[in-house]
């Protein structure tokens, strides 16, 4: 969330350390086994992809290149996170967005946000509330 609302806020203060801890936190998550499903992150291809752009991001690049890392970063994490579910003990619902415009080459991008206001990390305030779709995510366990 640090990061895509520094991008939406038109700056990558903070992206680098934000980055640096969401490749830790993967590394964790990953290294913890999922009851009777053993081969659970090996299924899930995007976790190489989450940590190379994690990494892209804590590398400290200009901002147009980190919109294009969490573009990539995003369109790999948001399926995991369908698929684990939200951490319940997060303060607010977790939504998935989508801007049709940024990347329309290869049909839009997704980012994930807390539920609230659009913040378009992707053109920041040239259209901060552009997108077409937004959906919340599921809470671990099946519900809030």
């Amino acid at each position: 969330f640090v990061i895509q609302g520094a991008l939406a806020g038109d700056t990558t203060d903070g992206v680098a350390d934000a980055a640096k801890r969401l490749g830790a936190a993967l590394d964790a998550l990953t290294a913890v086994p999922i009851p009777d499903q053993p081969h659970f992150w090996h299924r899930h291809a995007g976790v190489a992809t989450v940590k190379a752009k994690a990494g892209e991001l804590a590398a400290g690049p200009a901002i147009a290149d980190a919109r294009v890392s969490l573009a990539l970063l995003s369109e790999a994490l948001v399926p995991l996170v369908a698929a684990t579910g939200v951490p319940p003990g997060l303060a607010a619902e977790v939504e998935r967005v989508h801007c049709p415009m940024y990347r329309e080459e290869h049909g839009g991008a997704t980012w994930l946000q807390r539920r609230g206001d659009v913040r378009n990390p992707y053109y920041g305030a040239m259209m901060l509330e552009c997108y077409d779709t937004r959906a919340t995510l599921p809470a671990t366990g099946g519900g809030r």
